[in-house]
């Protein structure tokens, strides 16, 4: 398995914490000048920056160097992702009925 590289990342925001879209935590550090940054992996960063999305302005804006470095996000394949699509219907799919897990979890929903 080989390591993602990661790339320090100038935070344009009051937060403490940076969850990238599986669920990993970073955490913003402030150096001695008072700037915020983060260590990330270099394809968290990209998505940060280069998403196109309005929210990714100011990351890009204190980032512009690191944006151009790392470039845009590709463009998506056109087609159906198989194990998506299988991961869609199995969630469809109605719980076995001595599914305790799925039962708890139904449970929970209630409150």
């Amino acid at each position: 398995m080989t390591a993602m590289p990661v790339v320090r990342v100038n935070v344009p925001t009051e937060i403490s914490t940076i969850v990238d879209a599986e669920g990993h935590s970073h955490l913003v550090h402030v150096d001695e000048t008072g700037q915020r940054f983060a260590n990330i992996p270099a394809v968290t960063a990209r998505q940060l920056m280069n998403s196109g999305l309005a929210c990714a302005e100011p990351w890009r804006a204190v980032n512009a160097a690191l944006s151009e470095a790392l470039g845009r996000l590709p463009k998506p394949e056109p087609g159906i992702h198989i194990a998506g699509y299988f991961n869609a219907v199995e969630a469809l799919r109605p719980p076995h009925p001595r599914d305790v897990g799925a039962t708890l979890r139904d449970f929970r929903g209630l409150r």
